[in-house]
């Protein structure tokens, strides 16, 4: 089962370029676990990114399709001096996140809620599990038991952690389509605020520097001598930013709308293309360990 699909813009003109769908949030595998929020996806709309921001930033980035990277800069040939065919040529989650979802929420092993908290952080300490859950009948208190694992990480951690925000969502006593469709609100307001300011062409460079940071934990520089996903097969599928150090730490979003850094010992893979599929390994490796 594959938790990658590569999307390009649905739509450009001389103008504006719009944003794929999945890029921010997985809006998909989010109605699954919250079915009521299918009424409100209208307002989660990404405004599209002018034209001129986005070649700013390319420029800036060199991002280019490779007809083949050598070991050294040297023995790189060049396709084209574009991002692809069509502009964001990315990483996005996939059907299977959505089916991983129900098969999660059908065998009870997370609650809606606490499938709902993982979806809605940066999430990538899914490796916290508890040692031993209790499987009986169809129930089972593996999902208490992770956020009870998931708080005690919390305690030593700042504010800003995913654990940390993984925490405080599942403390909010709120309704969770209210809380849920409030947070993504709140979230896509502010991308468009910054998508469309004097600052755009800034914003959008760190927007792709975010898509560069899923395509390299996807399929790495081959100078940087890390392993690709078995899946990345084809040199020309996804283009390189070739201003973006390799040993760069990595870039997220985070929950105001923004893009930073995060420490390389803490990044272990992009959650938000890649989350569901991990939880569905986690289960099946969990349920030898299950006791009755």
């Amino acid at each position: 089962m594959t938790s990658v699909n590569t999307r390009v813009s649905t739509s450009s003109d001389d103008e504006e370029i719009e944003v794929p769908k999945g890029f921010f949030f997985n809006i998909e595998a989010l109605n699954e676990c919250v079915p009521d929020l299918e009424d409100s996806e209208d307002q989660f709309a990404i405004v599209p990114v002018p034209r001129h921001a986005y070649d700013s930033a390319r420029k800036n980035l060199a991002l280019q399709t490779m007809l083949e990277s050598g070991s050294h800069p040297r023995d790189d040939r060049e396709a084209t001096n574009l991002e692809a065919q069509y502009e964001w040529k990315i990483l996005v989650p996939s059907a299977e996140d959505v089916e991983g979802i129900k098969c999660i929420l059908k065998a009870n092993l997370l609650t809606r809620k606490e499938a709902t908290a993982l979806l809605m952080v940066d999430f990538w300490c899914v490796t916290i599990v508890p040692s031993t859950a209790r499987y009986n009948e169809g129930e089972t208190n593996f999902g208490s038991a992770f956020t009870k694992v998931v708080q005690t990480a919390a305690s030593g951690l700042d504010e800003g952690s995913p654990e940390a925000e993984y925490i405080r969502f599942m403390d909010d006593p709120g309704d969770l389509t209210g809380i849920v469709t409030k947070k993504l609100r709140d979230y896509v307001a502010s991308i468009n605020k910054k998508l469309q300011s004097p600052q755009a062409p800034a914003w959008v460079e760190k927007y792709l520097k975010v898509a560069e940071s899923k395509r390299r934990m996807f399929r790495p520089p081959p100078r940087s001598g890390r392993p690709s996903n078995p899946l990345a097969e084809f040199e020309m599928a996804l283009p390189y930013a070739r201003k973006m150090e390799d040993d760069l730490d990595p870039w997220e979003m985070t929950a105001d709308g923004g893009a930073a850094q995060v420490p390389t010992s803490k990044a272990i893979w992009h959650p938000s293309a890649f989350l569901v599929v991990r939880m569905s390994i986690c289960f099946f490796l969990l349920r030898t360990r299950f006791h009755s």
